[in-house]
């Protein structure tokens, strides 16, 4: 499949994509019916995937962003390269499906937490690092963030998303925002698929550049740079 274009999207993003022959990586292919690496996108499998189809199977480390007038795409590549030989590898425990916010998400077990400094710091040298390259917020863009305590609305401000720094959780979302009654369900149907996953820690190895190509199309990944940092 032919490498895509990068001037072809809207907004770019820094996420955390499981490599493409890992169980993780197969679960989300399948349980989504998108796969982010080839931009292949098969019918929904299930009602209750609506929302993260779009985005692919992945955990955010930088929010999407437009990028400021006169920033060219290759000098983010080139800052996403530079900033991933900087850091190392985090090994999560292994992930476990929990409810946040109205949705399912796999998420590092509780009990298990281990390098969450290490993963926290990791996502903030993203968040910060990057941010020059970020267009400032339009009005619209603001108007779709409901329900913000003080402290995230100030992080929507400051880094273009309010679930940064004390409010990050790092997350790979499973659902769309669901009732109860629907989450429930969700639940059931996904649990199976989940067996052979969720005794497996993950290691966060790379920063994955995603774009967006607008008009509802699917994100997609474009380059992945390996954390080579030793610890």
């Amino acid at each position: 499949m032919a490498q895509p274009d990068f001037d072809s999207y809207r907004r770019f993003a820094i996420y955390y994509v499981p490599r493409r022959r890992t169980p993780l990586a197969q679960f989300g292919r399948e349980w989504l019916g998108v796969d982010i690496e080839t931009g292949n996108v098969d019918p929904a499998p299930n009602s209750y995937v609506d929302s993260p189809r779009k985005y692919g199977f992945h955990g955010t480390l930088k929010a999407p962003m437009r990028l400021k007038p006169g920033v060219k795409v290759s000098a983010v590549v080139e800052a996403v390269e530079a900033l991933s030989s900087r850091l190392s590898p985090v090994t999560l425990s292994p992930l476990t499906l929990k409810t946040l916010n109205g949705f399912l998400a796999l998420v590092p077990q509780e009990q298990q937490v281990g390098n969450v400094g290490k993963l926290s710091e990791l996502a903030w040298a993203c968040v910060t690092e990057l941010d020059s390259f970020r267009a400032p917020l339009t009005n619209e863009e603001r108007e779709k963030r409901k329900n913000l305590t003080p402290e995230q609305q100030q992080n929507l401000e400051s880094w273009g998303y309010p679930f940064v720094d004390k409010d990050f959780r790092f997350h790979m979302t499973v659902t769309s925002m669901l009732d109860d009654d629907n989450l429930q369900k969700a639940r059931v149907l996904v649990t199976p698929a989940l067996s052979y996953i969720e005794a497996e820690p993950v290691v966060l190895d790379a920063l994955s550049i995603v774009g967006d190509p607008g008009n509802s199309g699917n994100f997609r990944l474009l380059e992945r740079f390996d954390l080579t940092a030793s610890n």
